[in-house]
């Protein structure tokens, strides 16, 4: 299962400290809403975007409930795109 997140900023933001972005601040692929942001497992991965390019695990975390970006003295413009990607991996058991 996969599952994306959109966020653009609205004004200039510092990443230090960091910039937490709430679940609800985020839209799906069809621009609705999102409540909740899927669970990364031991079967899965996630994926950071900023303005298009990917993002070293190391400056971000993951939760349920938000995305928090950490990278001191980085700036992101106003306007920046920010996608998160979540993937996640389902084992069934077939008869």
């Amino acid at each position: 299962m996969l599952e994306r997140y959109f966020y653009t900023t609205a004004a200039p933001v510092p990443l230090d400290p960091p910039l937490v972005i709430n679940a609800g601040q985020f839209t799906d692929n069809s621009g609705a809403p999102v409540t909740s942001i899927m669970d990364v497992t031991p079967s899965g991965y996630s994926r950071l975007y900023i303005n298009g390019i990917v993002q070293e695990a190391a400056i971000y975390s993951v939760t349920s409930t938000a995305l928090t970006i950490s990278s001191p003295g980085d700036l992101l413009q106003a306007g920046t795109p920010v996608l998160l990607e979540v993937l996640r991996f389902d084992a069934a058991v077939l008869p």
